[in-house]
C-alpha cells in the first residue's frame, strides 16, 4: 500500500475513533442528566409527600382531636396506673365476681380506696355521682392557674367499681389546655386490658363559683360526621358537703328526672292529681325496697291496695285522688302499668341529668325544703340546667313525705312537655 493511501487509512480510522468518543460523551452527559432528572423528581415527590402529611397533621392539629399521642407519655400513663392497681390489690380482691369476670366493688370500699390513694398524694376519686376528689385542691389551683395564662400540669384518677381506672392529664400551655385519656381494666390475676388512649384539645372549659370543672372536648362535627358527638364533660371538683351528699342520696337520687314527673314539674297539696302516679310507681318502689320493680308479664296490672299503699305513704294523697287521675281497672282492681319504651317515652338530654342538693332549709313547720340542681353533662353541659325547691317531711322512725315541689325562675320554659306513661285514654 502506498503512503498516500496509509495516510489517509490512518486519518479514516481516527475520525472513526473521535466519533465514538464524542458518542460516548455525549452518553455518559445523557446518563447523568437523566440520572440528576431522577433524583430531582424523586426529591420533589419525597418533599410533596412530607408536605402533605405536614398538611394533614396540621389538619387535624387544628380541628383538636385524635391527636398523636406520645409513646413516653402511653408508658409513663400505663405505669402509673399499673402502681395505682398494685397499690388497691389487696382491697378489691375478695369482690371478685367469677360470673361477670370482673370486680364489683361495694361504693364503701371504693372510698375507702381514695382515701388511700389520697394519702399518697394522688388526686383521684370514685366514679360514685356524689363522690369527692381527694387532693382536690391540686386541681384547683391548676384551673385557678389557667385563668391567669400560668402554664402548668395535673393528672386525676377515677376509680370504677370494674375493677378499671382511668387517668386523665391535663395539660395547659398558656393558650389551651389538653387532656392525654387512657384507661386500663384489671383482672383478678394482675393482668389487665388497655380500653383506650388518646389526646385531645378542649374546645372550651370553664371552672364555675360552685366548683364545677365543665368542659368541652375537640370532637368530629359535621360533615365529617352525620351524627352528633358529645364532647360535654362535668366534673365537681369542690367537694359536696356531708349532709348535702346524704340529703341527695336519701330525697331524690332514686326519682331523678327520667319516667316520672315529681323532680321536673311544679305541684303541691293543691294539685296532687296532675302527678303521674303509674311513672312514679316503680321509682319508690326500689326506694322503699332497695330492688328494682318487676312487673309480671301474666300480669293484668299492679294490685290496687298495693299500689295504693306505696303512693300514700310518700305522697299526702289519698286513694279517691289517685284512682280519679291514673288509669285504673276497677273490674280487677288493678292499676295499668307498663314500662318506658318507644311508645310512650321520647328521650332527651335532660332526662339524663341527675339531681344534686345544694342546700337545705328547716322550716317552721318542722318540714325541710331542699334546693336542688339538675346537673346535665349530656349535650348541655350545665351544671344547673334548672334549679327547683323540694319540700319534704320527715318522720321520727326516718320515714319521709313528698309535699311539693317548686321550679325557680325560668326552669319551666326549658324542660320538655313531660310525657304520662300511661293516658286516661289508652285505658279505656
Amino acid at each position: 500500500m502506498d503512503i498516500m493511501g496509509m495516510t489517509c487509512r490512518c486519518y479514516f480510522l481516527l475520525g472513526i475513533f473521535l466519533i465514538i468518543i464524542l458518542i460516548s460523551g455525549c452518553k455518559d452527559t445523557n446518563n447523568s442528566v437523566v440520572s440528576e432528572n431522577n433524583n430531582n423528581a424523586i426529591q420533589i415527590v419525597d418533599d410533596t409527600i412530607k408536605n402533605e402529611e405536614q398538611d394533614q397533621d396540621s389538619n387535624q392539629f387544628m380541628k383538636g382531636f385524635n391527636l398523636p399521642v406520645d409513646q413516653r407519655g402511653r408508658e409513663q400513663a400505663e405505669k402509673e396506673i399499673a402502681d395505682i392497681f398494685m397499690t388497691l390489690e389487696n382491697q378489691c380482691f375478695q369482690y371478685w365476681n367469677e360470673e361477670n369476670n370482673e370486680f364489683e366493688i361495694p361504693e364503701t370500699v371504693m372510698e375507702g380506696m381514695v382515701s388511700i390513694l389520697s394519702k399518697k398524694g394522688y388526686v383521684v376519686k370514685a366514679d360514685g355521682i356524689y363522690s369527692n376528689i381527694g387532693n382536690e385542691e391540686v386541681i384547683e389551683q391548676f384551673l385557678e392557674n389557667t385563668q391567669n395564662r400560668i402554664e402548668g400540669e395535673v393528672v386525676l384518677y377515677i376509680l370504677r367499681r370494674s375493677g378499671a381506672i382511668a387517668r386523665y392529664q391535663y395539660t395547659y400551655d398558656g393558650s389551651d389546655i389538653y387532656v392525654l385519656a387512657s384507661g386500663m381494666t384489671f383482672k383478678r390475676n394482675g393482668d389487665y386490658t388497655e380500653n383506650y388512649c388518646s389526646y385531645t384539645r378542649l374546645k372550651s372549659w370553664r371552672y364555675t363559683e360552685d366548683g364545677w370543672f365543665c368542659y368541652e372536648l375537640c370532637v368530629p362535627e359535621y360533615p365529617e360526621v352525620t351524627e352528633i358527638v358529645d364532647g360535654s364533660v362535668l366534673i365537681r371538683i369542690r367537694p359536696i358537703s356531708e349532709v348535702c351528699r346524704e340529703a341527695s342520696e336519701k330525697y331524690v337520687l332514686g326519682l331523678r328526672y327520667q319516667g316520672n314527673n315529681v323532680l321536673c314539674s311544679n305541684w303541691n297539696s293543691d294539685n296532687l292529681e296532675q302527678l303521674d302516679y303509674t311513672g312514679i310507681y316503680e321509682y319508690l318502689y326500689a326506694i322503699d325496697t332497695g330492688e328494682r320493680f318487676v312487673f309480671p308479664e301474666e300480669a293484668k296490672g299492679i294490685d290496687a291496695d298495693a299500689f295504693e299503699t306505696l303512693i300514700m305513704k310518700y305522697f299526702p294523697v289519698v286513694r279517691e285522688t289517685i284512682r280519679e287521675c291514673t288509669p285504673y281497672d276497677d273490674v280487677n282492681q288493678v292499676y295499668y302499668w307498663d314500662s318506658l319504651g318507644c311508645m310512650n317515652y321520647a328521650p332527651t338530654y335532660f332526662d339524663t341529668s341527675f339531681p344534686e342538693v345544694s342546700d337545705m332549709k328547716t322550716n317552721e313547720d318542722g318540714t325541710i325544703t331542699l334546693t336542688i340542681n339538675a346537673v346535665c353533662e349530656m349535650i348541655l353541659n350545665d351544671e344547673a340546667f334548672i334549679t327547683h325547691e323540694l319540700t319534704v317531711k320527715t318522720n321520727e322512725d326516718g320515714s319521709f313525705v313528698y309535699l311539693g315541689n317548686t321550679i325557680l325562675e325560668d326552669g319551666v320554659e326549658k324542660i320538655p312537655q313531660y310525657q304520662y306513661r300511661i293516658t286516661r285514654e289508652y285505658a279505656k
